[in-house]
């Protein structure tokens, strides 16, 4: 039986949070919580997006830009055709990698083999150099989905990267993911992870 992803980190919207509302859960400290105090956690990630530009031989394109945590590996259906995830270590310096999808890859380069190579990102004016660690597989297949637009690449970088490198202050994301060990009861896991988010920090509607 393979490991149950629980999206939200709830079993009921009905029951937990009102469907027509959006969620922001504060503070980064949460994931590393869940997955320390509560059993059966294989894995967390926040989510949370921005959005910039490149600039490459082939021309200006958007860059949509999908700031997640190590455990993201975990909700990759396809996997990493080429390179790597980036580590634990890379995450918590906030070094800026990213993985960038094959499709991407080709649209910016006009090739896969693209691991090693440079993409220079510009958020509100600042312009930061990615070096690519890795190539996902079919990135429109992916669990999560972070594509915004046309004439627009996607990548996949550390979360941590946009305070220590663009200097910009994260206190709240999106939304998190949880990967529940196979033989795990996801529906009191989801229990427990939303009494742990309204008991430290208060879930905003």
């Amino acid at each position: 039986e393979p490991e149950r992803v629980l999206q939200g980190s709830y079993p009921s919207p009905a029951e937990l949070l009102p469907e027509d509302k959006t969620t922001y859960f504060a503070y980064m400290d949460i994931p590393d919580m869940i997955f320390k105090k509560m059993e059966g956690v294989k894995g967390v990630t926040v989510q949370d997006g921005m959005q910039g530009q490149t600039q490459v031989l082939k021309g200006d394109f958007g860059v949509n830009i999908a700031c997640v945590m190590p455990d993201y590996k975990y909700f990759m259906n396809t996997g990493i055709a080429d390179g790597r995830f980036f580590t634990e270590s890379e995450y918590e310096s906030g070094t800026p990698v990213c993985i960038i999808g094959e499709k991407d890859a080709i649209s910016l380069f006009g090739t896969t083999n693209v691991v090693g190579m440079k993409i220079p990102v510009d958020i509100y004016g600042t312009n930061v150099e990615f070096k690519i660690v890795g190539i996902e597989k079919a990135r429109s297949d992916s669990f999560i989905s972070f594509d915004y637009g046309e004439k627009s690449v996607s990548i996949i970088v550390p979360e941590t990267m946009l305070r220590k490198v663009y200097g910009i202050e994260i206190d709240n994301f999106q939304g998190m993911y949880i990967l529940a060990d196979k033989h795990a009861d996801t529906y009191t896991l989801a229990k427990n992870a939303m009494a742990l988010l309204d008991r430290v920090h208060k879930v905003e509607d």
